[in-house]
């Protein structure tokens, strides 16, 4: 069975990217084109990182006492029902319509998808460290992403729309895959009525607060994840316009992402080894890598376009290191009961509060200044809160 469970969480996460990826080399450039500012089309993916701060920790207690496979069941579900309204949208707030619905599609999966198959691991008797597969899993899923981001452009060309609705098409099936594969053989259910899974839900709610006051390791995560999501968040909405110049059509574009892509699959395939060059010491690993994101962003704008891509790629590997090094080392912490809702905590601070923080100075700075200023700001924050942290742990 950890074959099977390995084996099943590498398809469904697959599926999953590649759906996502159908729009990632077209998005900002998209909506711009439907009138939006780059500032508008900041505020769009604003409502996006609010809705996943304001639902990330009630969906996570959802996923610990109702189940994580229906948790997850419901994040596909929802995910793909927003990418078909983002389809057919042709105003501002459609579009924040179908990110509000694919941001509450997303909390679902948060810390339920990732906690069943570490809690289903261990059930079935898998006692090594979770690195290598959680490596491996970012690896498949930013592959998948490629595959997802040179088609998209491509039904582009035939429809607006097209992109999203295929996206929103697979979405849909995973939820049917994942329905029929995905087992609880861990997971207790019970017969507790409605208000005593309620009341199951605030206390472990209340036991994953007490775990995230407590937990020095957790806190060193969050500020370090804070830092970076407040920095990435400018050159993520950024990158289409300031190298459309020299990449021209959306087909290139799509090229360019399968770069961005591959660059982060290397950096998460050398995770291990990076390890083990620190001498397993994950703190550093994770200091090295934030650092090495702030330096990518701002050598991108400080040298000309081949160097300057070069930089930009490397920026993406040190972001492809960060993530399965961030989950090794509190997955292997957590405690299994509240693993889903602790994941949420972490999810909401690091990626939604960041990012939330992130599009509102990154925005707000390239409406009165401009790219290279916006980005050589945010990699200075990123690498003076990131040292600063270092310090003081």
């Amino acid at each position: 069975m950890i074959e099977t469970t390995i084996r099943q969480y590498f398809v469904l996460t697959a599926l999953s990217r590649f759906g996502v990826g159908f729009i990632m080399a077209i998005y900002t450039m998209y909506l711009m084109e439907k009138g939006l500012t780059l500032f508008e089309v900041n505020l769009v993916n604003c409502a996006y990182f609010a809705t996943l701060f304001i639902c990330e920790i009630p969906t996570g207690a959802i996923a610990d006492v109702f189940g994580r496979k229906m948790s997850y069941v419901l994040s596909c579900v929802l995910y793909g029902i927003g990418m078909l309204v983002y389809g057919i949208s042709d105003s501002f707030f459609g579009f924040i319509a179908a990110e509000m619905i694919c941001a509450v599609g997303s909390t679902c999966a948060t810390g339920a998808f990732q906690g069943w198959f570490v809690s289903s691991l261990r059930h079935y008797g898998y006692t090594g460290r979770t690195t290598r597969l959680l490596s491996r899993e970012h690896m498949i899923g930013q592959a998948a992403s490629i595959a997802g981001a040179v088609m998209g452009p491509f039904l582009l060309g035939i429809s607006a729309g097209l992109p999203w609705i295929v996206g929103g098409m697979i979405h849909l099936v995973a939820a049917v895959l994942s329905t029929y594969w995905m087992k609880e053989e861990y997971f207790t259910r019970g017969t507790l009525s409605l208000r005593d899974r309620l009341l199951k839900m605030k206390a472990v709610t209340r036991t994953s607060m007490r775990y995230v006051r407590s937990e020095q390791n957790f806190r060193f995560v969050i500020c370090l994840g804070i830092a970076q999501l407040i920095a990435i968040k400018s050159p993520d909405m950024q990158w289409q316009p300031f190298f459309s110049t020299a990449f021209g059509t959306p087909a290139l574009l799509g090229i360019l992402w399968a770069g961005i892509i591959a660059a982060s699959i290397a950096g998460a395939w050398l995770a291990p080894c990076f390890l083990s060059l620190v001498h397993g010491n994950e703190r550093w690993a994770l200091v090295v890598a934030n650092i090495g994101i702030g330096v990518g962003i701002v050598a991108t704008i400080l040298f000309n376009l081949p160097f300057g891509l070069a930089a930009f790629l490397l920026h993406e590997a040190a972001r492809g290191l960060w993530k399965p090094l961030k989950d090794s080392y509190l997955q292997d912490t957590m405690p299994d009961a509240e693993r889903a809702t602790i994941a949420s905590f972490e999810s909401m601070f690091t990626h939604h509060l960041g990012g939330l923080l992130g599009l509102l100075l990154g925005g707000l700075l390239v409406k009165y200044t401009s790219i290279p200023t916006t980005w050589t700001v945010v990699s200075v924050v990123l690498i003076a809160a990131t040292l600063t942290v270092a310090r003081k742990r």
